[in-house]
């Protein structure tokens, strides 16, 4: 019975044993499939082997320094003849492990437990290792050692750890040694107090002394970090840092030297207390000396005159952060406030009054759902903004990928889910500023499969393999047909054409995959074949995270449209946190996104909360404790076949140098970009959050302002769906005084702090030769500029408007206020917040653009379109001037592109005489016959001018 029992415990554990291990060869030869395929095998090489290298060297570092001085314990204590701690008759389990061999394997397993696990300590920080050993300079200095700052973001940090190992690993042996000692019987605990050895203490003060002396390169270490102290009035070395703490850092390093030498005597001294008044001398001297001293210095010299001490630290603070942040060259521009807008600010800026955006991407999403998912099985994750050439016409839009939603997937079987339904399809994009006589997006792209009003906008390649959240793999090229849309009644089915997925073409492959999935189909299908492919990773972000997981990622990937294809585009950051005298930035407060704002039947959407707090993305904190960041890497992933390409959109970062030249495969510059993909990066929303949230306090660039924090700027406040939030950087096109032409910018305006009028605004530029260039625009301080907020308050206090929200609030629907805008047009500024209707329901409706409101100095109307409520604000004159002859304008991007008129479009024209007419129909309902005449002459107006461009 009792061999039976061990012969099934034996073949368990073989099992276990053999199913880790397959475990283990699946996952490394799953992954080097999936690099290989990519075409990043090089990439998955090293560091495969930089792991294995690091993993090894501190492994065998640990195993020597520990393993030699339990060496050196065994012979000293084979001296000895006692084998046991107390003088009393061994026990069984004492015998057992008390013979010489036994003890030497077991202290050998010791010290290959140990081993290995220093070894993983070691191996877990490759990173750091990698960026040390091929770290390129940054070209500039620190201005107190006066040392490249390289040294601070890659060789302080890299012996940091070192020290750190180093000290875990003595440590580690000193526990180890006084252990063995005791079962030795070198260590005897007695009543009368510990008896120890004399070789056995000398052996362990040596270990003490090698304590000491990374105690003291410890100290060394942290005069270079107190470039990174927050001690003072800003961030850095401040004058107690630099004139209390480094001495006493000097003089502490000097006690441990002093203190290890003390440890040292001993091994010639009959004065055994040594080591003790070497561990309290250098206790004392922390505490008082790192301690009780900088804080009377700070207390009682610096603080009765700190302004005057920490002037060349301030000045170091803020010239630092703002290069850390890439402020140092931002353009601030005055901006003369005109408070009126002539007709002829309104023709010269026809191109951005056309680009102002009306949709809000949150209820967009919600009506894309409803209008456009066709099958429960699609869905819409998210909406991106772009902007394209359409019909001649530069064009701000919105687009969102048609995903498919596993969740919904109709008889979820192996077959359905991994074989049949492999990929989304399609997209649908509308422009920002018209909708339809229903206040539905006007949709450019729609349908499945999808129809485009221009040749620009033509998808030829719809199937989404790849996007934000498909996460199930796909197997295709199999026996079994794959869905591809839905066509009436029918399906319409597929077979994948591309090479996007690992080829199973052996039974080794199959084996690996069913192990890595734990899924036995991929062994016993008949469907899958030797051109068959793996799908995974396919979340786009979850993918590049795989391939380069030393870069930041931006939270937003957005989709673009280019050669008939959709690629995806993500921007990538490195960032530090070790870049000397520059403010750290702890993160972002969350941020709900459009799935959120879906659950919320009310229609509570928190802002983007710019103040230096967390932001959660993933269940992570992003951009945590960093202050220097750069927006080096742009990236594409096809969403057809997977392909990612990575492209070096900052040359002069040393950050990407440094991983450069650890992956020289993996980077490609960013000439190397199709253009028709170039044409399509902007400026990422989340780094601008992050500038705009540093440059709110350090434009003060006088030591005396920012010291007094008398002119801090803060992100203001908005109404969104009835609650107040912060603003969000949002995009747009407009053309200003420093553009030639119109152009994309992210643009965010900017309050004084507790104040609520607008003291300027904040632009980065996204198009051409001058992208990445910010501009701040800076209002007269003497003369008053409304905020948002203000203007928010005009709109809930205009009695018209508020008695027609409040009629929609009680006939079971909720209005939802949009983001508003702030628009500068000329040398003045134009507020515009699109209104939208939805039905209160437990799906939330269908939300539908009603209203727009338009403000402009002391003026505000509320009406069904945008035109309407400008001529209401300006005079009808005026409002006219929209449909006037204007400039020609070009693209941004279009050199060699034919010159168009943009703003006399005949499609615009005829959008527009179709909102004069359902308006017209309105008033005579209404029985307004004088509004009924009005809208009967601008329908006239529109009329005759679409007769004259026919």
């Amino acid at each position: 019975m009792s061999r039976s029992r061990g012969l099934v415990f034996a073949l368990v554990g073989g099992g276990f044993l053999i199913w880790t291990a397959m475990g283990f060869w699946a996952n490394v030869f799953v992954e080097l499939l999936w690099f290989d395929q990519l075409g990043y095998a090089e990439v998955f090489w090293t560091t495969i082997k930089a792991k294995i290298g690091i993993g090894l060297v501190f492994g065998a570092m640990a195993f020597l320094l520990i393993g030699l001085n339990l060496y050196l314990a065994r012979y000293y204590a084979s001296r000895l003849t006692e084998l046991h701690l107390f003088n009393e008759e061994m026990s069984e389990f004492e015998q057992l492990f008390s013979g010489s061999r036994m003890l030497d394997l077991i202290t050998l397993a010791v010290v290959a437990i140990l081993s290995v696990i220093l070894g993983l300590i070691g191996l877990a920080d490759w990173e750091r290792v990698l960026r040390y050993w091929n770290q390129e300079p940054f070209g500039a200095v620190d201005p107190v050692f006066g040392y490249d700052i390289g040294f601070f973001v890659f060789s302080v940090p890299f012996w940091g750890f070192v020290r750190f190992w180093l000290l875990l690993a003595v440590a580690a042996s000193a526990v180890a040694v006084i252990l063995y000692y005791l079962y030795r019987g070198a260590v005897v605990i007695e009543e009368r107090g510990m008896q120890i050895r004399s070789y056995a203490r000398n052996h362990l003060c040596i270990l003490g002394a090698a304590i000491m002396l990374l105690m003291a390169w410890g100290y060394r270490l942290d005069m270079f970090r107190l470039l990174y102290s927050e001690s003072g009035f800003t961030f850095g070395a401040g004058w107690t840092d630099l004139n209390a703490r480094m001495p006493v850092y000097w003089l502490l390093m000097a006690i441990a030297v002093g203190c290890a030498g003390l440890f040292v005597a001993t091994l010639y001294s009959r004065r055994r207390n040594l080591p003790l008044i070497a561990v309290g001398v250098m206790i004392a001297a922390s505490l008082l000396a790192g301690g009780v001293f900088p804080t009377l210095v700070q207390q009682f010299i610096v603080k009765p005159n700190e302004f005057e001490k920490e002037t060349p630290y301030i000045q170091s603070s803020i010239e630092f952060t703002l290069k850390g942040y890439g402020l140092n060259e931002v353009d601030e521009v005055p901006f003369q406030i005109e408070q009126e807008l002539s007709a002829s600010d309104i023709r010269a800026n026809l191109a951005t009054i056309n680009n102002i955006k009306l949709q809000d991407k949150r209820p967009l999403r919600r009506t894309y759902q409803q209008l456009q998912e066709i099958r429960t099985y699609y869905d819409f994750p998210g909406v991106d903004e772009g902007r394209y050439l359409i019909n001649g016409e530069y064009r701000q839009v919105m687009l969102a990928a048609r995903e498919l939603s596993y969740d919904q997937i109709p008889s979820k079987t192996w077959q359905n889910e991994h074989l049949v339904y492999t990929h989304g399809y399609g997209v649908c994009l509308s422009p920002v500023n018209t909708v339809t006589p229903e206040g539905l997006p006007d949709l450019f792209i729609k349908d499945i499969p999808p129809v485009a009003i221009s040749d620009a906008l033509q998808v030829t390649r719809p199937e989404l393999y790849f996007g934000e959240t498909m996460d199930n793999y796909a197997v295709v090229k199999t026996g079994q047909k794959e869905f591809d849309f839905p066509e009436g009644d029918e399906n319409r089915f597929t077979t994948y054409e591309g090479n996007g997925g690992v080829v199973l073409s052996s039974y080794a492959r199959r084996l690996a995959f069913a192990r890595y999935f734990d899924e036995v189909n991929f062994l016993i299908s008949p469907l899958i074949g030797q051109e068959s492919q793996v799908f995974f990773r396919r979340p786009i972000l979850e993918r590049v995270e795989a391939i380069a997981p030393f870069l930041e990622y931006d939270h937003d990937p957005y989709l673009v449209i280019a050669d008939g294809k959709l690629f995806w585009m993500i921007d990538a950051y490195t960032i530090t946190g070790s870049y000397p005298y520059s403010q750290r930035f702890p993160g972002l407060e969350p941020v709900m996104d459009q799935q959120e704002f879906d659950g919320d039947p009310q229609g509570s959407i928190p802002g983007f909360n710019l103040s230096p707090r967390r932001r959660f993305v993933r269940d992570q904190p992003m951009f945590r404790s960093i202050n220097y960041i750069r927006n080096s890497v742009k990236i594409t992933v096809d969403a057809y076949s997977g392909e990612a390409r990575f492209y070096v959109a900052d040359q002069k970062d040393p950050l990407i140098a440094t991983w450069r030249k650890i992956f020289p495969s993996l980077f490609h510059p960013l000439a190397d970009m199709p253009q028709a993909l170039r044409s399509h990066i902007r400026y990422p929303r989340d780094l601008f959050a992050i500038q705009a949230a540093m440059y709110r306090v350090y434009h003060m660039r006088n030591p005396q302002v920012f010291y007094n924090q008398e002119d801090l700027w803060a992100v203001p406040q908005q109404i969104y769906a009835g609650r107040e939030h912060q603003m969000v950087p949002y995009y747009t096109v407009m053309k200003t005084s420093q553009m030639e032409k119109e152009e994309m910018i992210l643009l965010l305006p900017f309050t004084p702090s507790n104040k609520e009028n607008m003291i300027g605004w904040m632009a980065a530029r996204c198009d051409g030769e001058n992208y990445g260039r910010i501009v701040v625009y800076n209002f007269p301080k003497q003369e008053l500029v409304y905020g948002p907020m203000q203007i928010e308050a005009r709109i809930s206090q205009d009695a018209d408007i508020a008695k027609e929200l409040t009629l929609w609030n009680q006939e079971g629907s909720e209005v939802i206020r949009g983001d508003i805008i702030v628009m500068p047009i000329g040398a003045s500024l134009m507020y515009v917040e699109p209104l939208y209707l939805r039905q209160r329901t437990s799906r939330g409706g269908l939300p539908e653009l009603k209203r727009v409101i338009v403000a402009q100095n002391n003026r505000i109307a509320m009406r069904e379109t945008l035109d309407q409520a400008m001529a209401a604000v300006f005079s009808f004159d005026q409002a006219m001037a929209l449909d006037a002859e204007a400039p020609v304008q070009t693209t941004p991007d279009g050199e060699g592109t034919p010159s168009v008129n943009v703003n006399v479009a005949y499609t615009e024209l005829a959008q527009r005489a179709l909102s004069q007419y359902a308006l017209a129909q309105e008033r005579l309902r209404a029985g307004d016959w004088t509004g009924y005449g009005q809208a009967l002459v601008q329908l006239e107006t529109m009329l005759k001018k679409m007769t004259e461009q026919k």
